[in-house]
């Protein structure tokens, strides 16, 4: 779908909209399928370098000498080489961006929405990544054993423990 992206609005290609500051996965008549390919607000280093690049003319946002890239297989692969990566793919670059985002405080909804991606699969691969992960939890337990602790120490009657 990236490397579909035009300027302007498609009929059967996403496109880049500089005035909202969006990504369209989507052509204008084309219907979402299962690969959940909507659209996304640009981050803001983005959409400047988006409303830069523009200038050039080019139908195609992703090109070369001219020439719309149609694979990028290649020239991946050479990245990863000449920086000395070992082991990457092209979706290792989604699971870097996603866990960076939750490391920052993205919520799972803004997740599922942003990345396309399952709030089942986002849970089990990355929420842990999360500052905030379990933290809800993590005070209502704390405010559960300080208040065993003050019942019990201001000498007031043992709590028991409920039968579980």
């Amino acid at each position: 779908a990236v490397l579909d992206l035009e300027w302007k609005p498609s009929p059967s290609n996403g496109w880049i909209d500089l005035q909202a500051g969006k990504i369209h996965f989507l052509g204008t008549d084309e219907e979402e399928s299962g690969k959940q390919r909507g659209s996304i607000t640009m981050p803001e280093f983005l959409w400047q370098k988006a409303k830069l690049w523009s200038e050039d003319e080019m139908p195609s946002v992703i090109h070369y000498e001219g020439k719309k890239i149609a694979d990028i297989d290649s020239s991946f692969d050479r990245a990863c080489r000449v920086t000395g990566i070992d082991g990457a793919v092209r979706h290792t670059l989604k699971h870097t961006a996603v866990t960076w985002a939750f490391q920052k405080g993205m919520t799972l909804e803004d997740a599922v929405e942003y990345f396309a991606t399952s709030a089942e699969t986002l849970m089990e691969t990355y929420r842990h990544h999360s500052p905030h992960h379990q933290s809800r939890a993590a005070s209502v337990m704390n405010q559960i054993g300080a208040d065993f602790i003050a019942n019990n120490v201001a000498g007031l009657p043992r709590i028991q423990p409920p039968n579980c």
